[in-house]
Order: C-alpha cells, then structure tokens, then sequence
C-alpha cells in the first residue's frame, strides 16, 4: 500500500499500523512512489544524465555544475572535526513536463562536503562525500505539491546532524496530506538514518497519524489521534526490521515507512 491514502481506507490503514508495529521494516528504497505519480498528468518521465560532481573543490560554487541553481543549502559540523560542513540541494533549471506539456520543478541532487584543507594554509576547501538524486524524487503530476519545500528549513545541519525533511500535498485525487523528516548521523564515512518522524492527515475524515521511528534506541511510537484535539493515544514497541538504513544505499524518501504495510 503507498502512501497516496484514500478516505475510506484512513481508518484501516492506521488500525493495520498499530496492529503491525512488531512487523519487518523496509529499508530506504524503492522508486518514486504512487503518491509523486498519480493523477491525470502522471507519466514516466524521460531519463536525466546527472552530471558529475568535483570529489574535492574549492568553493560552494565549484559543487553546481552548469545549468544547475542552488534550492537550499546548510552549513554545520558533521563529522565531528569542528568545522562547517556543507550540504546542498541543487536544481536542474530545466524543467521537467507533464505529457501535456505542464511544467513541472527540475530534477534534484543532494549533495554533502566536508570541510577539508585547501592548497595552501589558511585555504578551505570541501571533498565530497555524497551525491544522491534518488532521495527527493522528480514531481511527475501537476496535481501534486512540490514535495521539497527549499523555503520552510526541508534542509538543515542540527546537533551535527542532517536533517531533511518531504511533504506531500494533492490539490485533486487524494485527501491525504503528510509530511516526512529524516536525521542522518555520519557513521564509518556513510549517512545513516537515526530518527525518522511523519505526520499523516486525512483532511476528510481528521484523523492523523504520528510516527517516530528511534533507530538508535529501537524504539516505534505510533500515536493516533485527530486535528480538533493536541491528544494522540499512543502505542510505544520496540522497532523490527533493519538495524541499519544508509541514505545512498536507499530509493525516494517519499516512499520510505519504518513499519510494513
């Protein structure tokens, strides 16, 4: 089941949940899910060349390739060195088209630098250590918001970690609305997800679902309640599936659940 809800089936979806908060969990893979594609403008999309990015420079600058812009960027310690690393979230400034010729945002690269000596003393520099297109997925439906919102934080460095956060919104063809946030710590050289928290609404119906997934302490919170009241009735279990997700190693973040449905 994707996360494209129905109202009609809101209420099972969330029972189903709580009923399988032990199950297997997935890992961060797979497409870009149903909830980016459906509509009466969702089609296949042509394939993008992604260009290559520098492994070390000099500059911010030297990490966007031509023809592409910069969406949003942090700045922060990730590795512990005390020195700003850099993340970026660059944007093709082609745009993508719908099969009726709607545009539509531009493919997207996430792409994180360490702080990194320059050529000479007293010069920084950047080596990049990730380059990933797959976790924000390319919009395929005029219908459907742009599921990374550059200007409401979607892209931060917090407590010396990474922090992204997706939304999902359809003016037509689906009553749910949801949002996802992701924190990746840096461990062995590679980004690994250690909180995962989503907030899911039925804007027929009400009812919302809160989910918190604690990788590092294995713990699944689960929490039901709805928009007319702050009260959530929540069930804590320990949390199944995979002790470790890597964001390269992964798919969209659109698609990505803690729980198997």
């Amino acid at each position: 089941m994707t996360m494209h809800w129905q109202r009609l089936g809101f209420s099972v979806l969330v029972a189903a949940l709580l009923a399988l908060a032990g199950n297997a969990a997935p890992g961060l893979a797979g497409q870009s899910g149903r909830a980016q594609g459906e509509g009466e403008d969702a089609d296949e999309l042509p394939p993008v060349v992604y260009p290559a990015i520098p492994a070390k420079v000099e500059n911010r600058s030297a990490l966007v390739p031509p023809g592409w812009t910069i969406d949003a960027e942090a700045s922060g310690d990730l590795d512990g060195d005390r020195r700003p690393d850099l993340a970026l979230v660059i944007r093709s400034q082609t745009p993508d088209l719908t099969a009726s010729g709607r545009p539509l945002v531009g493919p997207r690269m996430l792409i994180v630098a360490f702080a990194a000596n320059g050529p000479s003393p007293g010069k920084n520099a950047y080596e990049r250590v990730a380059v990933n297109h797959r976790f924000i997925p390319r919009s395929n439906n005029g219908d459907v918001e742009d599921c990374f919102h550059a200007d409401e934080d979607a892209l931060s460095i917090t407590g010396g970690k990474l922090v992204l956060t997706l939304n999902f919104f359809a003016s037509a063809g689906s009553w749910s609305t949801w949002s996802k946030t992701y924190t990746f710590g840096w461990q062995n050289g590679t980004a690994m997800l250690e909180r995962f928290a989503s907030i899911d609404t039925d804007r027929s119906s009400g009812e919302m679902l809160d989910t918190v997934a604690d990788y590092r302490t294995r713990r699944l919170t689960l929490g039901r309640g709805t928009i007319e009241s702050d009260a959530l009735k929540t069930r804590t279990s320990r949390l199944h599936g995979p002790v470790r997700v890597s964001l390269e190693g992964g798919g969209s973040g659109m698609d990505f659940e803690p729980v198997a449905r």
